[in-house]
């Protein structure tokens, strides 16, 4: 292997470390899951830094300036060492057929169940069980992907390659999509009711409660319900208000249960 050739497969290298950094940013990991994975990265990252600063001052002045051309300067790699590079990695289409099915069925039983706050609480519900039903330890599925790829492997990924895991996780899936579709589409009345018992809102609807989760969603989230109301009369050709937004809008409604949430725990004290 050449002296340029050997320099590009360090940098390969060094951007797929790059690359499974940025995956697990983005991923509901444990905090002991994280460090086993951050640490594993950072020896990796430094290890593939020294190696190829170290062929880089090998090749000789002439081949830095005209045959390693996009070749890191030393100055740089010191100076970009916790920049991470955005790379979208090339799904899989049935993976991505099959995570699209996850992400839509598990939108309609958050949709559908108001003890959920976040839209993400399905997932790690479905995965829990798997954890405490089925016994499936994650953190030692992370460590035997890892080193079995070569790289950190997402949990969805994981179950996806794994048949007993997936057929596992479908089950647990569909069964609650059953569920939820038992029930009617969550009510603002079910999500509020706990703050107007708090308050002893006694005002029609809990309106007086209602606007101050507005007005909180404005402070929290920057919520521009003017912006929003124009938007849904331009969309749906109705002149709605901030409720009829709210049901219309999926983002909204669910800043609008976190909101609760926050408020009850803010105000309990």
């Amino acid at each position: 292997m050449s002296m340029n050739e050997k320099i590009k497969a360090l940098y390969g290298q060094y951007e797929k470390i790059l690359q499974n950094y940025e995956a697990i940013k983005s991923m509901n990991l444990d905090q002991q899951t994280k460090e086993i994975v951050k640490n594993d990265l950072q020896k990796r990252c430094k290890k593939s830094k020294e190696k190829m600063i170290e062929e880089i001052h090998n090749l000789p002045e002439i081949i830095i300036s005209q045959d390693a051309p996009n070749i890191p300067k030393k100055e740089e790699l010191v100076k970009n060492e916790n920049v991470v590079k955005k790379i979208k990695p090339v799904e899989d289409p049935e993976f991505q057929e099959w995570k699209d099915w996850v992400g839509n069925t598990l939108r309609i039983v958050y949709g559908h169940d108001p003890k959920y706050i976040d839209s993400d609480e399905p997932l790690r519900e479905v995965c829990d069980k798997m954890t405490n039903v089925y016994g499936v330890v994650w953190s030692q599925e992370y460590k035997e992907n890892r080193w079995s790829n070569g790289g950190f492997t997402p949990k969805m990924k994981i179950i996806f390659n794994n048949k007993q895991y997936k057929s596992i996780f479908d089950s647990i899936v569909k069964n609650k999509y059953t569920e939820a579709m038992e029930r009617d589409v969550v009510k603002v009345q079910e999500v509020i009711a706990p703050l107007i018992e708090l308050y002893d809102d006694k005002s029609v609807g809990g309106c007086a409660t209602i606007k101050k989760i507005y007005s909180y969603m404005e402070e929290r989230f920057n919520v521009q319900w003017e912006r929003m109301i124009k938007r849904y009369k331009k969309d749906t050709g109705i002149s709605g208000k901030k409720m009829d937004v709210l049901y219309w809008n999926e983002g909204l409604m669910e800043r609008f249960r976190i909101s609760v949430k926050e408020m009850l725990e803010r105000d309990k004290l």
